[in-house]
């Protein structure tokens, strides 16, 4: 079972190709449609090497509502351009490979609302945090702070400590539940595709003995007419001789009825064989985002955490250390924000790419 999935696990340049994704054509476009769409004035997308706190932009306030329509606009090919192509591709007896198609769009389509509801997250992040950076620029030292300086900061830091952690509206169960419809997925067109590659092999195990056993019987059947026209019977003298030409007439049938059906079989087995890569580096994808999400998430919470234990007590040595620590941990908290929108980007770029390649490989069976 284990190798059998490994057959269908990617090559080890996944990683390699994130790295190779990041301002390529495809990337930016994903990057433009949902600037567009959200009016984020964000210059350029940002990237693992480049990203710095003195690149950090505040996007405005934007409806969640915009964020919802999110798939419809960057998930290709549309949805109803798929339920064409499934139903003019695949029999309507096949209906279990036809649900199992159709669940695997499905999947994709929750996983690009998930990534847009993460979308949405960073964004409000980016906001929330504002108020820290207000903090933050300010040069001098606690000790030399007004008292309406020091009410102002205090302030700042009380309204920060007080909203809602952006990062909670994308909880963990919700990256869970991504990974389970996908790895139930991948156990589906594993199982699914092991069933064909069984039948390829056992239909050309029948052909073969078909092609031996009607040899044989065509042999066996000449040398009867032989023996026969041996002892005068010169009615079937005609028989043997036309034995050979229909013997080998019947053998290259029987080789292409093999050849057109484990065609078609072969041609299935990369559909599904497509589909389950595509749900394993999903996997994959959502995995690698809920970590970061869990350490952004935290990173929020602790911030708040010392900010409110500050706001209670209101010493400046106090304000001091914390906005040490603020500092120290400011750069780190923009450059993984970055990182996470971009494993973003990139999700809707390897749904995509999935989405395509399944779809090229069931319309490959009519060129064929």
């Amino acid at each position: 079972t284990e190798r059998g999935e490994a057959n269908l696990l990617p090559k080890p340049s996944v990683n390699q190709e994130y790295l190779e994704a990041f301002r390529t054509r495809s990337y930016i476009e994903i990057w433009s449609k949902v600037q567009c769409q959200i009016r984020h004035p964000r210059d350029e997308p940002t990237s693992l090497a480049s990203s710095s706190s003195s690149s950090f932009s505040l996007p405005p306030p934007s409806s969640p509502s915009l964020y919802n329509h999110l798939p419809e606009s960057l998930l290709e090919p549309r949805q109803e351009t798929i339920d064409s192509i499934l139903q003019q591709q695949i029999s309507p007896s096949n209906s279990e490979l036809r649900d199992l198609v159709h669940d695997y769009f499905d999947n994709s389509t929750e996983a690009g609302r998930t990534c847009a509801i993460l979308l949405q997250c960073i964004n409000q992040a980016r906001i929330n945090y504002r108020k820290i950076q207000k903090v933050l620029s300010l040069t001098q030292n606690p000790q030399d702070f007004t008292n309406e300086e020091l009410n102002l900061v205090m302030g700042e830091l009380s309204s920060f400590s007080k909203l809602d952690n952006p990062l909670s509206l994308s909880p963990p169960t919700q990256f869970q539940t991504i990974h389970d419809l996908y790895s139930l997925m991948q156990k589906k067109l594993t199982k699914r595709k092991r069933k064909i590659t069984k039948r390829v092999k056992v239909i050309g195990l029948v052909k073969k003995l078909s092609s031996a056993g009607l040899i044989l019987a065509c042999t066996a059947f000449a040398v009867v007419g032989v023996f026969l026209a041996m002892h005068g019977c010169a009615g079937v003298l005609a028989a043997p001789l036309a034995l050979p030409g229909f013997c080998t007439k019947m053998v290259m049938k029987l080789k292409r009825l093999r050849a057109f059906r484990t065609n078609s079989l072969n041609i299935l087995s990369a559909q599904l064989d497509a589909a389950a890569r595509g749900a394993y580096i999903l996997i994959r994808d959502f995995d690698t985002m809920s970590r970061l999400v869990t350490r952004l998430h935290d990173e929020i919470e602790h911030n708040r955490a010392v900010i409110t234990i500050c706001l209670r007590n209101r010493e400046r040595h106090m304000l001091q250390e914390i906005l040490r620590e603020l500092r120290l941990s400011g750069g780190g908290f923009v450059e993984q924000l970055n990182e996470l929108e971009e494993h973003v980007y990139l999700c809707f770029l390897t749904i995509n790419k999935a989405r395509r390649l399944v779809i090229e490989e069931i319309t490959a069976q009519k060129r064929q």
